[in-house]
């Protein structure tokens, strides 16, 4: 509402306090950002009798969940029943997520396990260290890279080169 960048780049996208929610905005009275947390329920979801054209996930399981079976297939299950059918007929999921475990959402669209063809899927799997180098010096030099893989593997394994690691410290599943 106050965000001096957001005025910066696009001026006053917010015409009125009713287009700033706690869940939601409208920007330019044209388009519409909602949030929702993992298992909301987002059946019906309409916005001027039209449904939502994209679906962004960012980080929908924790470290604490992960580790719990049922946690992971119900979220599997909200995805493939409730979000994917929300959606405009061309519409995208979009997940920007660090895989946490083998049999997480995200593992199963990256290897196309279950009920996630991966010939429909478009995946882009970033790694800090690509080819023994780091992707971005100015973020994490190589040698800083390096560092943390040596103090902390099982860390580095997950986080910097989105490898699920087990709670034991090996990379298979709990």
């Amino acid at each position: 509402e106050t965000n001096e960048v957001i005025r910066y780049l696009f001026g006053n996208p917010i015409q009125s306090k009713e287009e700033w929610q706690k869940s939601s905005i409208v920007v330019f009275g044209k388009v519409r950002f909602q949030t929702l947390s993992t298992g909301q329920t987002a059946r019906g979801f309409l916005w001027r009798d039209t449904r939502p054209s994209k679906v962004v996930s960012d980080d929908i399981l924790d470290d604490k969940d992960v580790k719990n079976s049922e946690i992971r297939d119900s979220t599997r299950e909200w995805y493939l029943k409730g979000l994917k059918h929300v959606l405009t007929p061309k519409g995208v999921l979009e997940f920007v997520n660090t895989p946490l475990h083998e049999d997480d959402l995200i593992e199963n669209v990256f290897k196309g396990q279950g009920l996630f063809d991966k010939s429909k899927w478009d995946t882009l799997h970033i790694k800090a260290l690509e080819n023994g180098k780091s992707i971005d010096e100015n973020w994490k030099t190589t040698e800083d890279l390096e560092t943390e893989q040596l103090l902390d593997p099982t860390t580095f394994s997950q986080e910097m080169l989105g490898m699920p690691v087990s709670v034991k410290g090996g990379l298979v599943s709990y």
